[in-house]
């Protein structure tokens, strides 16, 4: 081979490795598993006890008997 073919053959070699360095995808971050933390949508969510109240009677779950002390949901009859 004559030295120009060589040349261009090791410039074509060279550009196919930059090509495929920047074809390959770069690594997705992750975090170390002591700063990961879990994401709890409900965590910042409260209602007033009054609304729950109002909701209690309404859906005919309130009882004063029971209303502060806690409820199964499973019914009397399937215990």
């Amino acid at each position: 081979m004559s030295d120009k073919t060589m040349k261009e053959l090791a410039a074509l070699r060279a550009r196919i490795e930059e090509l495929e360095r920047k074809a390959k995808p770069p690594t997705p971050f992750k975090l170390p598993d002591e700063e990961r933390v879990r994401f709890d949508p409900t965590a910042q969510m409260k209602m007033p006890q009054s609304a729950y109240d109002e909701m209690a009677k309404v859906g005919g779950f309130y009882n004063d008997r029971y209303a502060s002390s806690p409820r199964s949901a499973i019914p009397d009859s399937m215990r």
